[in-house]
């Protein structure tokens, strides 16, 4: 089954945290934090932000499932780094949305 097949592939975690607002000084504040399994492809490679700037993301990660994930929410990846989410894809096939991809 295609699925399963896809699941074998997610051999890393990042951790992920929801964004909830800002503090009394502006700073993002965030969720409790979640554990994702997913694969993460380290391939830099060039890309539009939210914005429609052209950016260098330095990785993609697909998480199994398809979690809610926003460009202003918090990941941290399996090395302890937690770079910007750049944008937050989510490729349909015939069913619709099929996974998600977030570009850092």
């Amino acid at each position: 089954m295609f699925e399963d097949d896809f699941l074998e592939c997610m051999v890393d975690e990042v951790t992920w945290e929801k964004a909830t607002g800002t503090d009394a000084n502006g700073r993002p504040t965030y969720g409790p934090a979640k554990t994702l399994q997913c694969r993460v492809s380290p391939k830099p490679r060039k890309v539009q932000n939210m914005k429609g700037d052209e950016v260098v993301s330095s990785a993609t990660i697909y998480p199994a499932g398809s979690p809610d994930i926003q460009p202003e929410d918090r990941i941290t990846l399996p090395n302890g780094e937690d770079p910007p989410i750049i944008r937050v894809e989510r490729p349909p096939d015939t069913d619709g949305a099929h996974h998600t991809e977030i570009l850092v």
